[in-house]
């Protein structure tokens, strides 16, 4: 899937279930990578995660988590400028925040969860 943040496109993966009819806006979570990771470095928690709410949902249930990691600025296609300064923490954060917005909703609160570099940026 394909996030457009900040006039860029971010490469991210999702995890969530149609069966769902709702999500827990309170369980919104953000997956940040770390140096020189990418997005599939989150794949085994994305599948254990997958196989915990397999088991948990049913037609009437709320889904009890949202979650997306993102190949951050520099690691998607379509998101690396050549322009280095578009490579400072601010930008980082900015592009975190704009991503929220399109795959959470606007002003929805969600957690944050980074490893190495990506915890830095959390």
């Amino acid at each position: 899937m394909n996030i457009d943040a900040n006039n860029l496109t971010f490469t991210c993966t999702e995890l969530k279930h149609d069966a769902a009819q709702a999500y827990d806006k309170s369980k919104n979570i953000m997956l940040l990578h770390g140096f020189p990771m990418y997005r599939v470095w989150w794949q085994p928690l994305f599948e254990y995660w997958n196989e915990l709410l397999l088991s948990s949902i049913d037609a009437s249930s709320t889904s009890p988590m949202h979650v997306v990691a993102c190949d951050l600025r520099g690691y998607s296609d379509g998101a690396s400028p050549d322009d280095i300064e578009q490579y400072t923490y601010d930008v980082f954060a900015e592009d975190i925040f704009a991503i929220a917005e399109n795959a959470f909703g606007v002003g929805v609160s969600f957690h944050l969860m980074g490893y190495d570099h990506g915890a830095a940026l959390a």
